[in-house]
């Protein structure tokens, strides 16, 4: 459910369900909710948009029994609509999925003709709270700037602090600033004690997992986008901090599934290489902050992974036949080979041009090569399409 434009959206609400009689209503003229989502004037419609009419006493009781919403707008959170916005969510208990896209237009930051700021809406959405939240995923701004972005996030970590209910966060985006988001936004105790799948921007994922500090029971799929990252820091740099704090909260085990989201099959060619040259040398110290030539292993330190799943975006190379040597491809493997105990890989880098074909599926073994470079791998995954089912038998 989309809250876009909000008179055709007010059209298409589900008619209110009553408790009593446990069917949904068909009598629109008791529910000013339908009734200004039925007027057929424009002008009419565009008053409505403007004031929206306030839910009476009399169906407070009434309920609707959709469970997703998806809202793109900070408009419900503003001082015209908080009200009237407030009480339909409240009137909303089956929601379990939400979508928030809400700093998507800069101009939102600045003040509007009645001198109000995006503090405002800020503040309502601080109150708003979805009692059977499961699933959570925001759209991120790129960049608003520190002031906005640090305002946003401190309001998104009060909404997940908020629903314990939680099982799954996805983050899309990031724009990550100087500083660690874990020394910029604090909230008070543990979140997320249900959670059992995260995908983020590698900053996002860290900070998470910081705020949640040990309760990890629950956390099977932990997934790093890196195709949003807008910033002055390097992406790779925080990748490198995220994998350090997830060793450092013992999530290095087979029951936690890694991800990793790459813009292209050749942008991390240069940090997949400098993890196995700092391997081979056996030069045992973590890495440094600032410097990618620094960079010392940490990824054979997770014993006990065993799922590990690449997605890249498809390079410009064509994509049959192969290239030979193809080095992007030999390398990724050998990185994914650096995980002692991985059994189970999955890669996402080629776009297949015949399903199944014999002979294209041994161009792209041979490509990557996972027979040497990963040997306890008992299945790997090119897409949808099996390259080895058990490389033991």
């Amino acid at each position: 459910m989309t809250l876009k434009p909000l008179g055709r959206w007010l059209r298409k609400l589900a008619h209110p369900v009553s408790h009593h009689k446990g069917v949904a209503s068909q009598d629109t003229d008791k529910d000013p909710i339908a009734n200004a989502a039925g007027s057929s004037s424009p002008k009419n419609e565009r008053e409505h948009i403007l004031k929206p009419i306030p839910v009476s006493k009399g169906v407070d009781k009434a309920a609707y029994s959709f469970q997703e919403i998806t809202i793109i707008s900070q408009m419900l959170w503003s001082p015209t609509f908080f009200e009237w916005s407030s009480k339909f969510l409240s009137r909303s208990p089956a929601i379990t999925h939400v979508t928030l896209s809400l700093d998507h237009d800069v101009r939102s930051w600045g003040p509007d003709i009645k001198g109000c700021g995006p503090g405002g809406w800020l503040t309502n959405f601080r109150t708003i709270v979805f009692p059977a939240l499961t699933n959570f995923t925001y759209w991120s701004q790129i960049d608003l700037g520190e002031k906005p972005t640090r305002s946003i996030y401190k309001a998104v970590a009060d909404f997940l602090r908020r629903h314990p209910t939680i099982e799954t966060v996805t983050i899309q985006r990031c724009h990550a600033l100087g500083t660690a988001f874990s020394d910029l936004i604090q909230v008070n105790g543990p979140i997320l004690p249900h959670l059992k799948s995260l995908q983020a921007h590698p900053a996002l994922v860290q900070w998470i997992i910081q705020m949640k500090r040990h309760s990890f029971e629950t956390l099977k799929d932990i997934e790093m986008d890196l195709t949003g990252h807008t910033g002055p820091l390097d992406v790779y740099d925080l990748l490198d901090q995220c994998l350090l704090t997830l060793l450092q909260h013992h999530l290095n085990c087979s029951d936690v599934h890694l991800h990793f989201i790459f813009p292209s099959i050749s942008h991390p060619f240069d940090w997949f290489r400098s993890h196995i040259e700092a391997t081979e040398e056996r030069v045992h110290l973590l890495s440094s902050r600032n410097s990618r030539d620094n960079r010392r292993p940490q990824i054979e330190r997770f014993t006990g992974t065993r799922f590990i799943k690449v997605f890249a975006a498809h390079d410009k190379t064509p994509a049959f036949p192969l290239p030979e040597p193809w080095y992007q491809a030999e390398v990724l493997a050998r990185w994914i080979g650096l995980f002692p105990d991985v059994e189970d890989i999955y890669v996402s880098a080629i776009p297949w041009s015949i399903p199944d074909d014999p002979a294209e599926m041994a161009e792209v073994d041979r490509a990557f090569n996972f027979r040497v470079h990963c040997p306890r791998a008992k299945k790997v995954m090119m897409g949808h399409i099996p390259l080895v089912e058990a490389y033991t038998s």
